[in-house]
């Protein structure tokens, strides 16, 4: 008989759920392999990601600075190893439940494309 291992949902396990869809390792060393639009992740870890690279590049041509990959990429690592940390729901954006509503949209999909 197969034996599972249960790990609590907020504990470790979470952390290792929430690295898949991000940073895949402890590292980042297959960043965004398996990323999802789901969930608020887009508006909790994909927006402010974009944003923070938005500015280091706005700031680097304002400073006349070369760009540094380096640089960055430890900025976004360090980004993504704080949000890997986080329990699912905790900070705004972050929910179960889907918003807006559904059969709306999918009405205007098919109203727009079928």
């Amino acid at each position: 008989m197969l034996s599972l291992i249960a790990i609590p949902f907020d504990g470790c396990g979470h952390q290792y759920a929430r690295n898949q869809i991000t940073l895949w390792g402890p590292d980042g060393e297959i960043n965004d392999y398996a990323s999802k639009q789901s969930a608020g992740i887009v508006g909790t870890y994909y927006l402010p990601r974009w944003t923070m690279f938005t500015t280091y590049l706005k700031n680097t041509t304002q400073t006349a600075r070369s760009f540094d990959s380096q640089v960055i990429n430890a900025q976004l690592l360090a980004f993504g190893k704080q949000w890997d940390s986080q329990i699912w729901g905790q900070r705004n954006g972050e929910t179960w439940v889907a918003r807006g509503d559904t059969w709306k949209t999918v009405e205007k999909v098919l109203a727009d494309y079928a």
